[in-house]
């Protein structure tokens, strides 16, 4: 069974018990199940569906439970709630739900869930990392000179990388002290590469540096975090004007590093988020969207007010890893690496496209443009050129260990392009 485990640890670390502990709790429950102690299963699932609500695996177990406790209208609200999702979840397999095979309204979501077991695959290789053990988190571009900056989560490194070109090294292994690296941006206008520099301790920051010597220009580090606490620098968004936003997601805090003040300053408006992720600017710059692992959010910039993703049709938008803003044909859109979702254990990565009505406030529509793909392990990151969406297929982070050590196999990463046409 495959979890991602290395997001969801950290996403949990604050849990000290199974009782408060969504993940230990779910597999307690299902060990009931196993034992056929139904009421039992019911109510495990019931309080893992609280500590951690609108996660579509534990809504379609606790949808499971009603049916082997012979709740059939809780059981069938919930699978309707589930393939809002539209996540490829099999219900006709299910021997759970084998006594509903007559209802109508359970024939009636199968027929639509069957809609979503189809694979969409609109993406095609761009390039390959020839290095397996690079496992890439962060990828930016720089068009000036046409080239994409990628990470290294494993072994502190940035490359420059061009289709049928020879790797660039732009930073060495640990220089500057340089730790694992996740997200990172170019900032073309001012010859800024910015970068999530996080270390083995917790520690972490943002390093800059300059485009064309390669020489780092500064470092914005915080003190070492409280006991049982660490820093996960994970995702920036740049604004016109130099200000740089910045997610920690261990602390559930998005800070911003602004011209005038530069240094990190958490914004305090945002509050504390569950694993606050990647980030995109609206192309006004009022609205800061912030992908945390429940959903969406919108950080009004002149109000300094934070809100929900407005969702009119009840698509989920949580478990975002990479977030982008798109315009096309005067519509205004998101396109997100959605991959902190699971179906029956199994990692459900996909990409995303998220129509915005014109407020930027509410989602309108909601489109699967890639899913169920064999190539994807844990994609993360991308950048928009053009109508061209560039992004990492296979990271493999969940596969570094400390040290940088790589448990298990692993393959060279993969650059895909998905047009956005």
């Amino acid at each position: 069974m495959k979890i991602l485990g290395f997001l969801l640890a950290l996403i949990f670390i604050s849990y000290r018990s199974v009782a408060q502990d969504p993940f230990a709790l779910f597999t307690e429950a299902r060990e009931k199940a196993r034992q056929q102690n139904y009421p039992a299963y019911l109510a495990d699932l019931k309080k893992v569906n609280e500590l951690l609500p609108n996660y579509p695996d534990f809504m379609y177990e606790l949808a499971k439970a009603y049916a082997r406790n012979n709740q059939v209208n809780e059981a069938l609200e919930l699978l309707k709630q589930v393939n809002y999702y539209r996540f490829p979840f099999d219900f006709r397999q299910e021997p759970a739900f084998k006594n509903l095979a007559e209802n109508p309204a359970f024939i009636e979501l199968v027929q639509q869930a069957a809609v979503f077991l189809k694979p969409v695959r609109k993406s095609t290789l761009y390039l390959t990392l020839p290095e397996p053990a690079f496992i890439p988190e962060g990828i930016t571009y720089d068009g000036s000179r046409r080239t994409f900056y990628v990470g290294s989560y494993a072994q502190n490194k940035i490359i420059q990388v061009k289709k049928d070109a020879p790797v660039v090294p732009f930073t060495v292994a640990g220089q500057d002290g340089l730790g694992g690296v996740l997200g990172l941006k170019a900032n073309v206008k001012k010859q800024e590469l910015w970068v999530c520099h996080n270390t083995e301790t917790g520690t972490g920051g943002v390093y800059k540096y300059d485009l064309t010597t390669r020489k780092i220009l500064k470092k914005y580090l915080l003190p070492a975090p409280a006991p049982g606490e660490a820093h996960t620098f994970n995702d920036i968004a740049l604004a016109q004007d130099g200000t740089a936003f910045v997610t920690n997601s261990s602390l559930g805090a998005v800070y911003q590093i602004t011209p005038q003040q530069d240094s990190l300053v958490r914004v305090a408006e945002i509050g504390r988020l569950i694993y606050p992720n990647g980030l995109a600017l609206s192309t006004d710059e009022r609205y800061l969207y912030v992908a945390s692992f429940s959903g969406i959010l919108v950080y009004d910039r002149v109000v300094k007010v934070l809100a929900k993703l407005e969702t009119n049709n009840q698509r989920r938008t949580g478990g975002i890893d990479g977030l982008y803003f798109y315009t096309q044909n005067g519509l205004d859109y998101l396109i997100g690496i959605q991959n902190a979702f699971t179906v029956n254990g199994e990692s459900a990565e996909r990409i995303i496209k998220i129509t915005l009505d014109p407020t930027l406030k509410t989602m309108t529509d909601f489109e699967i443009l890639e899913s169920l793909n064999p190539q994807f392990n844990t994609p993360t990151t991308g950048a928009i050129v053009g109508d061209d969406f560039y992004y990492i297929a296979n990271s493999q982070v969940q596969k570094v260990k400390p040290g940088g050590k790589i448990e298990g196999t692993v393959v060279p990463s993969k650059v895909f392009k998905l047009s956005l046409k």
